[in-house]
C-alpha cells in the first residue's frame, strides 16, 4: 500500500520543513526493443538481453528527493556501478542519459545542478546549467492518493533531440523540484512522462510512490571538496567506458 504522510504539513512553515519523496521509474519496453533492430540477429539477441537486464535492475530501484525550501538532493536508492555485471554496466550508460544513475544536488532556485559521479576511475561533480522546459500549464487535474495534481506540458531540446514532457505537479507542496533535473513548476512534480522524439529514443515515466516529513538536513553540493567538471567532460568519460565494452 502506498502511504502518504501529510498530517504534519499544515502545522509547520514550509521553510522549516524537510520532506523525503520516493519515486519509481518505468521504461517503455516496446521502444527499447526497437533500439537494435538494424543489428544482425545474433547481435540483436545479445543487446536485447543486456537491455532487459538493465531495465529490470533500473525498475527495481527507488529514486528519492530529500528537499526543503533551500536545497534538494536526488539519488537512486542503491548506487549503480560498472563493476557488478555486463548488463548493469551497459545499463549505467543508458541511465546516465536520463541522469538517474547518480546523486544530484540543487538549490531552491534550480538554476544549476551538480551530479556526483564515480565512474571510469573519476570522482567529480558534473555541472549542469538550468534547462528551459517551456512549460505550458493546463487546468486539467486529478486526485492521486489524496493529492490534487495539475497537468503541464513541456519540451526540452537535448543534443539536437526533442523530448516531449507531460508533468503532473502538486500546488499544495509549493516546491519547484522534480525527479532528476526536472523542475520549474509551481509545485512538486509527482509524475513526469518523457519521450525522446527520435527513431531510437527512450520513453520513461517517474511516478511518486510516497512522501513524508523527515527530521534530516539536506546536503548542499560539496563543491569545496570535489572537482567540478562539465557535461562534455563527462561524455568523454562514458565514451571511453563504452569503447572498452565488447558484447562479443
Amino acid at each position: 500500500m502506498i502511504l502518504f504522510l501529510f498530517s504534519l504539513v499544515v502545522k509547520f512553515s514550509f521553510a522549516q520543513t524537510t520532506f523525503n519523496a520516493t519515486y519509481h521509474v518505468k521504461f517503455d519496453k516496446e521502444k527499447l526493443q526497437n533500439l537494435y533492430k538494424d543489428k544482425s540477429n545474433r547481435d540483436a539477441m545479445k543487446y536485447n538481453m543486456l537491455i532487459k537486464t538493465m531495465i529490470n535492475n533500473a525498475e527495481s530501484l527507488d529514486y528519492t528527493i530529500l528537499f526543503n525550501s533551500t536545497n534538494a538532493v536526488f539519488e537512486p536508492k542503491e548506487s549503480l556501478t560498472v563493476n557488478k555485471n555486463e548488463g548493469l554496466s551497459f545499463g549505467l550508460g543508458i541511465l546516465s542519459t536520463i541522469n538517474a544513475e547518480a546523486k544530484i544536488f540543487t538549490s531552491g532556485e534550480c538554476n544549476e545542478f551538480y551530479k556526483k559521479i564515480e565512474a571510469g576511475g573519476v570522482e567529480a561533480l558534473v555541472l549542469y546549467p538550468f534547462n528551459n522546459f517551456n512549460w505550458k500549464l493546463t487546468n486539467q487535474s486529478k486526485v492521486v492518493n489524496g493529492l490534487t495534481v495539475f497537468k503541464a506540458n513541456g519540451t526540452l531540446n537535448k543534443n539536437n533531440t526533442l523530448i516531449s514532457l507531460e508533468a503532473w505537479y502538486c500546488k499544495d507542496l509549493p516546491y519547484n523540484y522534480g525527479p532528476v533535473m526536472f523542475n520549474g513548476l509551481p509545485g512538486l512534480i509527482t509524475e513526469i512522462i518523457a519521450e525522446e522524439k527520435s527513431k531510437k529514443g527512450l520513453k520513461y515515466t517517474f511516478l511518486l510512490k510516497s512522501i513524508e516529513e523527515v527530521n534530516k538536513s539536506v546536503q548542499k553540493a560539496p563543491k569545496e571538496t570535489n572537482k567540478v567538471i562539465s557535461e562534455e567532460e563527462l561524455n568523454e568519460i562514458f565514451a571511453k567506458m563504452n569503447s572498452n565494452f565488447n558484447p562479443n
